[in-house]
């Protein structure tokens, strides 16, 4: 997602089969240490992105904010995850502009066929 904008493929392209001696099971903590150095790594490439669609804050601006404290914040157990979502600015916080709202709202509406699978986080917004 840094270099080029993902591209979404409606088919089934791999299946991975989960038990209980499988190796994602037997070694949770491997894969929670690497989920925490992925997703840390992504956060703290962001600034270098080549990729104007880069799900981060200067690529997205204000809806960055919202997506962060809505989306993200089931991250922060991850310790290096949340100190790399800390040096991003404003991601705690929701958007509490009104102006702000008006203009994400305002785009989002451009994407008709994208509101109703989005009624929740149109509701999240409404509420701020």
């Amino acid at each position: 997602m840094l270099v080029e904008e993902p591209l979404f493929v409606d088919q089934i392209l791999l299946e991975y089969r989960i038990h209980p001696q499988g190796t994602l099971q037997v070694n949770l903590d491997v894969v929670d240490e690497e989920v925490d150095r992925v997703l840390s790594g992504y956060f703290e490439a962001l600034s270098t992105s080549r990729n104007a669609f880069t799900p981060g804050p200067d690529q997205w601006g204000d809806y960055w904010d919202v997506f962060a404290s809505h989306y993200l914040e089931h991250l922060l157990p991850y310790p290096r995850v949340r100190a790399s979502l800390a040096k991003l600015s404003g991601w705690e916080n929701p958007i509490s502009d009104p102006d702000k709202y008006t203009l994400i709202v305002r785009a989002l509406e451009q994407h008709g066929h994208l509101l109703e699978d989005h009624r929740e986080e149109i509701a999240f917004l409404s509420a701020i």
